[in-house]
């Protein structure tokens, strides 16, 4: 092919033509180049992202190829095209190809674009091919665009196949008829007046008095719209006598035709042959329309007294009603109000449920009340998380009696001591110095002291008495000082916290604290409750603790003090709630942490399951409520 293909810019919606126009003008097409070029209009239409395209039609004897079509009308394709084009007529097969445009849609350069082609193949013969550029960059749009181009070359291969094998004119006209049918019904969008344009096509294309759509409503046939007549009265003889017709083809479940043409066929027609004498002539046919196993309508056709109907009118009638007749029941369906549409489907559910077959339904159905019911009566108990500490009942500080220096240490956090032990012991050679000072200055008194008791000296005795009582004053403070540089143990416990080994020789100030201590035989329980349950917690409820070092056995414990105070941790809001050990472990030491869980008692599983998702929509509604 050597045909050199340029852009262009007018798009055939341009052109002003809607879906229907399209399909008129593409049903009725006589040469194949009209064919090509309304079926390629229709094809851009409905591909997503189509800048161009182009139709190659040729003979497979003498391999020469042309160009017959181009999209957007008045273009002339582009060289990406020829080559796409030539390559799927090379490999007669379909042909996918990615590139960049010279110029985009929007002008823009370098815009990517998907190049495809499918060949026409009859019978390993190739007739031609077509070849879109579609500007998407989206695989998954790329391939349905390209499944969609196979699809549609069904229609040119019909075409193709029509012409050189010569096809009969009748067939030519059936399908054109037929074609224009469906389009009349789906060029309006409501569902009253796509029934009526498509009574009256029918009417004219199949030369009757007069063509009646119903659908069937309860358990008798309602017409709903009557060729040529835009209003007529549902109270009418005519009308009833058309819908007792349609009940007739309806309950047998048969296309009916008066006169009969086929009497070996055991049909009832009394009614159609009533139709026939009171308000016709010429004949009568009903076709019954059904989607699935479902009967949901009927057309009748009725001619006039001078004409019959003939084999193919009658098989014209029937293809008609089944190809447009479900088309009509779907815009029916879709065009009811909402509360109806709602209705018909919890009817339709229930007859699933109710009727026949359906198993899947059922068993859901079942499963799913079975749920409702269990959740519904089902309780469970209801417990509180939250992290746990253990801490001692009783926790006492050892500080520093004296200022000083630490000489030597005893014990290190985590040993056990019992009453009475030495812990810690500070500097004590100045206080020595200091007391063996004042033990010389009291002999040095109480030899003066005697001097002067001989000589009878009262003033003086008087004097050294005083200074006597000083000394021994001073003496005894630095004694009781120095007893004070020995710490001991107030309690049997453990060392929670205090470790001086590391500061030997260290001064320490008087009440600085040296050490924490806590009993072995009394703790509490520290529980960090989230915010969110705080308001279900109360005192002397009981729980259950597990310990990280001891997670083989649970710890009951009764909660004896809420602190109103919150403590924020990790981006929550953390309510410190004490409790009381009920039974006591030797392995238990003041630090070790776990996990509570707070009985608050027995409530609804459902209600346990959804509580946090509730408490979480009420808030947000809260928030977004004005």
């Amino acid at each position: 092919m050597k045909s050199k293909i340029k852009s262009g810019e007018k798009t055939e919606k341009s052109n002003g033509l809607n879906d229907s126009q399209l399909w008129k003008e593409f049903s009725s097409a006589k040469t194949s180049s009209d064919f090509a070029h309304h079926w390629l209009s229709l094809q851009c239409r409905y591909l997503p992202g189509v800048r161009r395209g182009v139709v190659v039609l040729g003979d497979p004897k003498s391999n020469s190829y042309a160009p017959a079509a181009f999209w957007p009308q008045g273009s002339k394709g582009s060289m990406n095209l020829t080559r796409v084009a030539d390559f799927a007529i090379g490999q007669k097969k379909g042909v996918l190809r990615g590139g960049h445009s010279k110029n985009g849609s929007n002008g823009r350069e370098g815009e990517k674009s998907s190049f495809m082609a499918y060949p026409f193949l009859i019978d390993e013969g190739l007739y031609g091919v077509v070849a879109v550029e579609a500007c998407t960059s989206d695989e998954k749009e790329t391939q349905q665009a390209m499944r969609q181009l196979q699809w549609g070359s069904s229609w040119m291969e019909v075409m193709i196949r029509r012409q050189f094998n010569q096809k009969t004119s009748p067939d030519r006209k059936r399908l054109s008829t037929v074609l224009e049918l469906i389009a009349s019904g789906l060029e309006n969008e409501q569902f009253q007046k796509a029934a009526n344009a498509v009574v009256t096509d029918m009417a004219v294309q199949l030369d009757c008095e007069r063509v009646s759509l119903g659908f069937v409503k309860g358990k008798f046939a309602k017409v709903i719209a009557l060729s040529h007549s835009a209003k007529f009265s549902k109270k009418s003889n005519l009308i009833r006598d058309i819908g007792h017709v349609m009940d007739e083809s309806i309950d047998q479940k048969s296309m009916i035709t008066f006169p009969p043409m086929d009497t070996q066929t055991p049909l009832v027609y009394r009614l159609h042959a009533d139709l026939n004498h009171e308000h016709g002539g010429g004949g009568v046919c009903t076709v019954p329309l059904s989607s699935g196993d479902k009967v949901f309508g009927a057309l009748t056709f009725e001619k006039t007294k001078k004409k019959r109907f003939s084999e193919q009118d009658i098989q014209l009638c029937e293809t008609a009603a089944h190809m447009v007749g479900l088309i009509l029941h779907i815009k029916r369906k879709e065009d009811r109000w909402i509360l109806t549409k709602v209705l018909l489907s919890l009817k339709n559910f229930l007859g699933k449920l109710v009727g026949p077959r359906h198993l899947g339904w059922k068993m859901g159905f079942i499963i799913l009340a079975a749920s409702v019911t269990f959740f519904y009566y089902a309780t469970w108990d209801f417990r509180i998380v939250a992290d746990t500490k253990i801490e001692g009942a009783v926790q006492r500080v050892v500080v520093a009696p004296i200022e000083g220096y630490i000489q030597n240490t005893f014990v290190r956090p985590g040993d056990v001591v019992k009453k009475g032990d030495l812990i810690c012991q500070l500097e004590d050679k100045d206080l020595v110095v200091e007391a063996a000072k004042w033990e010389g200055q009291i002999n040095q008194y109480q030899g003066q002291y005697r001097d002067a008791l001989a000589k009878y000296n009262r003033s003086e005795l008087n004097i050294l008495k005083a200074q006597l009582k000083q000394a021994e004053a001073r003496l005894e403070l630095i004694q009781k000082q120095l007893s004070r540089t020995r710490i001991y143990s107030p309690f049997e416990g453990i060392i929670v916290s205090g470790d001086l080994s590391q500061s030997l020789g260290a001064p320490v100030e008087r009440g600085e604290v040296l050490y924490e201590l806590a009993p072995l035989n009394e703790y509490r329980v520290i529980l960090k409750v989230d915010e969110k349950d705080i308001a279900e917690v109360q005192t002397e409820m009981r729980g259950e603790l597990v310990l990280t070092g001891a997670v083989e056995e649970n710890l009951s414990f009764l909660v004896k003090k809420i602190t109103p105070v919150s403590e924020n941790r990790e981006g929550s809001n953390f309510f410190r709630v004490e409790a009381q050990l009920l039974e006591h472990r030797d392995y238990l030491r003041p630090g070790m942490e776990g996990v509570g869980k707070i009985n608050i008692g027995e409530r609804k599983l459902i209600w346990i399951l959804t509580r946090e998702m509730i408490n979480w929509f009420r808030l947000k509604i809260w928030t977004w409520w004005p």
